[in-house]
């Protein structure tokens, strides 16, 4: 869960800490919007040092991730 939590936190540019003491690996899916998915993936590419037009980054400034928090409660991941 260490990797999940590792790239969750490229995806919405916050710190993510796995608490979860689970090993091993794990298969399932997260349900997100079209609208939430673009901006997790602008703001790993913007994390990871991408340079993006300004209007990508717009796009990412401020916007919610409601869905992709859902998904993760849908999972018990909160």
């Amino acid at each position: 869960m260490t990797h999940l939590a590792d790239l969750l936190g490229r995806l919405v540019d916050l710190p993510v800490v796995d608490m979860t003491g689970l090993k091993g690996s794990y298969d399932f899916v997260l349900q997100m919007t079209p609208e939430d998915y673009r901006t997790a993936m602008i703001r790993s590419a913007i994390a990871a040092g991408v340079a993006l037009p300004p209007e990508f980054a717009r796009l990412a400034d401020g916007a919610a991730n409601d869905s992709l928090f859902a998904a993760l409660q849908a999972q018990g991941l909160t």
